[in-house]
């Protein structure tokens, strides 16, 4: 039988929970699906290999949906057995509300590679939080320099959101998104200390540029190599930029390496897209490396190949091809 591998050298012990020893009959059936083709007049023989989209700014336009060229199209390729699925920043609530029902079967990378779960579920595989009490410390210095932290937790099998109150426009845009979406991980709490005995995921900050980079800079100098701290501007309330502290084994890349290794796949047979610094770890990875034309510059650099925009479906178009063999 196989089971979800135990995953220390991408993961270390201390750090991770394993929610349970889960059989991936999804991906035995995967395995099984691409071996055979049994309908060759209909469809086209899934690829061999791995195909990873980033959401925001890649697969995604500007208004955070997907077209209904790219939803037909990915739903076709999908069904076909097409070996696709997304790592985003997202949550896999966030995720579900976005891509409905796409007939996604491998696992998605949520929350910059915290989070290894199940599509159709919503169930984590795995569970990659900040060591404690360095949570503790984290939050401390948060707060000491003026900030109020969205903290996602991961507790007694559930995800959760919590925050203490709204100090600027982009948080109230932050809170009422997930109010709208109906979220129900979201919870207000008088103090966020009263948390922080659950296990935490990430802390998102939201400010203006010039606060966020002081905080970013004493994250830095106080905690080094101990986290992942990605800063960038929020795509859907500009000049608002949002800074998300992980622990420094929650990487996009990190999980992918673990879906790589239970599909028996090498890097070089894996392609990834994307448009943002949080997706530097899986094209540092990735034998083929796409980046948007929107992509920052230092993104850019580590690309193999650089495609259209995001509101031109370039990911989508791009799978088409391939799939047609173009």
């Amino acid at each position: 039988m196989t089971i979800w591998p135990e995953p220390q050298a991408i993961y270390p012990k201390s750090n991770l929970i394993k929610t349970r020893r889960i059989p991936l009959l999804i991906l035995r059936l995967f395995r099984t699906f691409c071996s055979q083709n049994t309908e060759s007049n209909s469809m086209h023989t899934p690829p061999k290999g791995l195909f990873v989209s980033d959401l925001d700014g890649t697969l995604l336009q500007d208004d955070a949906t997907l077209s209904p060229h790219a939803r037909e199209t990915l739903t076709n390729l999908l069904e076909d057995g097409f070996p696709f699925t997304i790592a985003t920043a997202r949550s896999i609530v966030s995720v579900k509300q976005i891509l409905k029902d796409l007939p996604i079967t491998l696992p998605v990378v949520c929350s910059n590679g915290a989070y290894l779960s199940d599509f159709n579920t919503g169930k984590h595989h795995a569970v990659n939080g900040v060591n404690k009490p360095r949570d503790l410390d984290i939050l401390e210095l948060i707060r000491d320099a003026g900030f109020h932290p969205f903290i996602s937790t991961y507790h007694e099998g559930k995800d959760h959101l919590y925050m203490d109150r709204i100090t600027n426009e982009a948080m109230r845009w932050y809170q009422q998104d997930r109010v709208t979406e109906g979220d129900e991980r979201l919870m207000v709490v008088d103090d966020l200390s009263s948390v922080m005995h659950e296990k935490v995921i990430c802390f998102n900050v939201l400010e203006r540029e010039a606060p966020l980079k002081e905080l970013e800079k004493q994250l830095r100098a106080r905690f080094g190599e101990l986290l992942h701290i990605y800063f960038y501007e929020n795509w859907y309330s500009p000049e608002w930029f949002w800074l998300s502290v992980h622990d420094e084994s929650a990487t996009k890349g990190g999980a992918i390496r673990i879906i790589l290794k239970e599909l028996g796949l090498t890097s070089d047979q894996l392609t990834v897209f994307g448009d943002n610094l949080n997706d530097v770890s899986m094209f540092q990875l990735a034998g083929q490396a796409v980046a948007m034309e929107n992509a920052k510059p230092e993104l850019k650099a580590l690309a193999t190949t650089q495609i259209g925009t995001n509101q031109a479906d370039s990911v989508v178009n791009y799978l088409a091809n391939y799939a047609d063999g173009e």
